[in-house]
């Protein structure tokens, strides 16, 4: 065979075959990058309540809160009921109504009564013509000179508001008191004196507690 001769010019493209059987898919690629998000779209109707869940256990207090401004106070109610009264107390002791303290001849009653010292015998109550009887209780010139001291009388009375009284209507009370060993007095006062008909006394009260009222009187305040 000789040696081969120069190529010619390419011919024509021919018609295209036809389409092979696709081959296998490769292996996926690698994820791109998301995009950017869409917007948001209208909400949706809003479902029904669902069922109530059980009541949880109660928290434990909190701290209380500052006191309040005070309102204005109201006006006073009626005043109670008083309370049944107590056992009236075992009646003191009479008083002696010759002790003489200081010996200066002034029973210790009269000095209290007429504001002496009845400790100091230089402290009497003044007795201008040397009686006994002091001045501060002799009347105005007249019948009558004096108290007679063998007149002198006194009354006791016990309970929770008693009142000692003289005898008569017609008595001087001269003086009072009350004794009262568990509370202290409430009111020590004299009652009924110069009303005509009533026996002048010394009342006393102090609560419910027990206490023994006297009255120190004279029956005939002039003596001849």
């Amino acid at each position: 065979m000789g040696e081969p001769g120069l190529a010619g010019p390419p011919g024509e493209n021919g018609a295209p075959g036809a389409m092979g059987e696709p081959g296998l898919s490769g292996p996926p690629g690698a994820p791109a990058e998301a995009g950017a998000p869409g917007l948001q779209g209208p909400p949706g109707l809003q479902g029904a309540p669902g069922a109530r869940g059980p009541i949880g256990p109660q928290g434990p207090p909190g701290d209380p809160g500052e006191a309040g401004t005070p309102g204005l106070m109201g006006p006073q109610g009626p005043p109670g009921e008083p309370g049944e009264a107590g056992e009236p107390g075992e009646p003191g002791d009479t008083p002696d109504l010759t002790l003489d303290g200081d010996d200066d001849g002034v029973p210790d009653w009269l000095e209290f009564l007429l504001g002496t010292d009845p400790a100091a015998a230089d402290s009497a109550p003044a007795d201008a013509d040397g009686d006994g009887l002091p001045d501060a209780l002799r009347g105005p010139p007249g019948p009558a000179v004096g108290v007679d001291i063998g007149a002198v009388y006194t009354r006791t009375a016990g309970g929770n508001r008693p009142t000692a009284r003289c005898d008569d209507p017609g008595h001087l009370l001269l003086s009072g008191g009350c004794r009262c060993d568990r509370a202290e007095l409430w009111s020590s006062y004299p009652v009924n004196v110069g009303e005509p008909g009533n026996a002048p006394g010394w009342s006393c009260y102090a609560g419910n507690v027990g206490v023994t009222a006297y009255a120190v009187c004279v029956g005939d305040a002039a003596a001849p």
